[in-house]
């Protein structure tokens, strides 16, 4: 079956590395500009170029033509000795800005936060009639735009209404991704917590990345074969990537930060090597992925997230979108023997077929629960004469297929399991990176927590306090708890009563959490009517100490 094709903007990479005083080609004025205009006419008095910021000649220029103004304008700069441009000759940078190269007195390089891309994801409207590579290079210059003005770039949606008109009627959407990066930073140009980057300087940003894409509204369609007794059974369902039923659905997952984005860089370099050509026999990768951890951490929705994020990520590489492959394991086992191997490999040889088809269109095959197909062998026992068991055939055929399916550079499978022991050695052998997603820690609780709480706000179950400032969260980050004094009383106390139901919830799966909210209000508010705050949070720290209380109970009886 070949997906229909999606409109996708390649993205478009501006290096922004020599742009680390943003606020200088602000076309405001202001005390930076006017100390940094005194500088220039202090250089200019000496017959020396100068490096000027609000140049008019960057008026309406895209992120490109300003770098490549500026680079050119460096390299009349001569260097010195340590092969740094003259202190005097180096344009002035602001208090909190960093340069390209560090000052005599500044700290090593060694210890200066890692300069990072910029990913910016712009969803476009179905009929846009603005040409696409034009409507990015506006996107891209109103992004740019914020981190002149702003300083920062803050991971989340963008405000439409501050945008040019050719954004606000051709986007349905533009949102700045999570900063990528590992490394906690402490000199105040970043906040991140463990579970995602807030923020970075826009002088730390090397490049912005436009993403944009239209997302497809199709449901997922379902795919069957034939058994032994000419019955069709349902053997999965195809959905077409992007799609609108994904959406946010990454940013909701609340994990470590490093979970997501290793998962990222895997699938990039993993594609990488296919392009490349590089030799398999060589080097082995088979672009197989296998999360496993308890139930209810969010394992599923982190494959269906990922294969989503790629398509859109992975948009320039692979034009025609992208399709998501989820199998039955269950409907491929039957009652006939030796039916269930021949059902998997017919169902991969059509998978093969869907590939081939269309080679400009990623595959992300997913195999939930795999220890229903890749059961561990050992022990297995067999039929008559010696012939294997139906359970191995199957396991066989499974690991065949994977093998088989190397060979196309568009295709990753992602698997997942709540019973890491029952998997096959030589499956568990395949699989590229084997990733652990455990329960969420006390800051994830709280975040998980959080966004219930925010949207039943919205829906209006929890009504608004007239005394507390309009805001889009009724309680601060966990990062703005901590860093809030008892005298920011309404900050405080908000996050205290949420904070004490994260600590209650120790043990909890992140599916356990998103359920606490509804279970408190169905047996502690009994109410249709809108509740305060206090009084949900009171319900829920109730709710919450219930199901712990059941979950004892239940071990109890084992």
């Amino acid at each position: 079956r070949r997906p229909q094709p999606h409109a996708f903007i390649n993205h478009k990479r501006r290096d922004i590395q020599t742009m680390t005083d943003p606020v200088c080609r602000s076309s405001s004025s202001g005390p930076l500009q006017q100390q940094q205009s005194s500088d220039q006419k202090e250089k200019e008095s000496d017959g020396r170029p100068t490096n000027e910021c609000t140049d008019s000649s960057t008026d309406g220029a895209s992120a490109g033509e300003i770098i490549e103004n500026d680079n050119k304008k460096r390299e009349r700069e001569p260097p010195n000795n340590d092969g740094h441009t003259d202190p005097e000759r180096r344009p002035h940078h602001p208090e909190g800005c960093s340069s390209n190269h560090a000052a005599p007195n500044e700290p090593s390089a060694t210890k200066r936060p890692k300069r990072r891309p910029l990913h910016v994801e712009a969803i476009i409207q179905p009929a846009c009639p603005t040409p696409l590579d034009e409507l990015s290079k506006h996107v891209e210059q109103f992004i740019l735009a914020i981190g002149q003005s702003s300083l920062m770039y803050r991971s989340g949606p963008v405000d439409l209404q501050i945008a040019p008109q050719i954004v606000r009627e051709s986007c349905v959407e533009v949102y700045i991704a999570e900063i990528a990066g590992e490394d906690q930073i402490s000199d105040g140009s970043t906040t991140e917590t463990s579970v995602g980057m807030a923020s970075i300087g826009s002088w730390n940003i090397t490049e912005i990345i436009v993403h944009a894409y239209v997302l497809c509204d199709d449901e997922a369609e379902m795919e069957e074969l034939e058994n032994a007794d000419d019955e069709e059974l349902t053997a999965c369902e195809t959905l077409t990537l992007p799609n609108s039923s994904l959406h946010g659905l990454w940013e909701s997952l609340i994990l470590p930060h490093e979970t997501k984005q290793n998962l990222l860089e895997y699938a990039r370099s993993a594609l990488l090597f296919s392009d490349l050509n590089v030799s398999s026999n060589i080097i082995d990768w088979n672009r197989v992925v296998l999360l496993h951890g308890p139930p209810g951490t969010g394992k599923t929705s982190l494959c269906r997230a990922l294969a989503h994020k790629l398509a859109v990520r992975m948009n320039h590489r692979f034009s025609a979108g992208g399709y998501l492959v989820e199998i039955h394991s269950h409907s491929l086992f039957s009652k006939w023997f030796s039916e269930s191997g021949k059902l998997v490999s017919r169902l991969f040889n059509r998978i093969r077929e869907m590939v081939e088809d269309d080679p400009d269109a990623l595959c992300c095959v997913l195999v939930d629960e795999v220890e229903s197909l890749a059961a561990a062998r050992a022990g297995g026992g067999g039929g008559a004469a010696g012939e294997p068991s139906d359970a191995v055939r199957a396991v066989n055929s499974l690991l065949t297929s994977i093998d088989r399916l190397r060979r196309y550079k568009n295709v990753i499978v992602m698997t997942t399991t709540n019973l890491t022991g029952s998997v096959d050695v030589a499956f568990v052998d395949r699989a590229d990176i084997k990733m652990f997603i455990g329960l969420p820690i006390l800051e994830g609780r709280y975040e998980i927590l959080r966004s219930c709480v925010n949207e039943l706000a919205r829906v209006g179950i929890i009504r608004d306090d007239p005394s507390q400032e309009k805001n889009d969260s009724l309680f601060p980050s966990f990062r703005d708890h901590h860093g809030a004094s008892k005298q920011q009383s309404d900050v405080y106390n908000a996050g205290a009563l949420l904070l004490k139901c994260a600590e209650i919830a120790e043990g909890l799966s992140g599916r356990s959490l998103r359920k606490a909210p509804f279970q408190s209000h169905a047996m502690f508010v009994r109410s249709s009517d809108p509740v305060s705050i206090e009084e949900f949070l009171g319900a829920l720290e109730k709710g919450i100490a219930k199901e712990q209380e059941d979950r004892r109970k239940l071990e109890s009886e084992k």
